[in-house]
């Protein structure tokens, strides 16, 4: 049985945690969707699944020049727009430093947005600080929540909705 909660807007956002799913017109699989690694479907091990805006997630990244009129982003949106699955996109946060030192997914999130929308998607929150995932609580989420600094060095207002990790399962982060 799933469960999910709704934001304001009316967007989705599943209590369970599941590899292949359709999350606001969004279809995932973590094992072999497009953009999927060797660890993209061990959500949990060393970090947490957030829920944010696809919009949000790039504010997060270096745009390196990518665009929506680029090709790799063209057969995303054709792509997805035809309902094939992608992995979640993927954030590395340094605990140290406190930001964002990687990004994987830019194209899949700017290919969301003109397929479907500014929709709320999935996330894997990787640490980079040999923090596994059974580790991550409340408190660490809220941190990075507000106070990470994005990767190309701006700052971040509370882009995560909500999130899943092993030891608190679901939690809300808006009321």
């Amino acid at each position: 049985m799933k469960i999910y909660i709704s934001t304001s807007k009316g967007q989705d956002i599943p209590k369970t945690l599941e590899l292949k799913a359709v999350i606001n017109g969004v279809h995932y699989d973590q094992k072999k969707g497009a953009g999927a690694s060797k660890d993209s479907d061990d959500l949990l091990y060393n970090g947490f699944v957030a829920y944010m805006k696809a919009s949000a997630f790039l504010s997060l990244c270096d745009m390196h020049g990518a665009s929506e009129g680029d090709k790799t982003t063209k057969g995303f949106i054709h792509y997805i727009h035809n309902g094939g699955a992608i992995a979640s996109p993927t954030l590395t946060y340094d605990m140290d430093d406190n930001k964002i030192v990687e990004h994987d997914g830019r194209h899949r999130a700017m290919a969301i947005i003109s397929a479907i929308g500014d929709v709320v998607i999935r996330v894997q929150i990787k640490l980079d600080n040999n923090v596994r995932g059974k580790e991550v609580n409340k408190d660490l989420v809220e941190g990075f929540n507000y106070y990470c600094e994005a990767e190309n060095g701006k700052g971040v207002s509370s882009s995560i909705l909500a999130y899943y990790s092993e030891q608190d399962k679901f939690q809300s982060l808006k009321g």
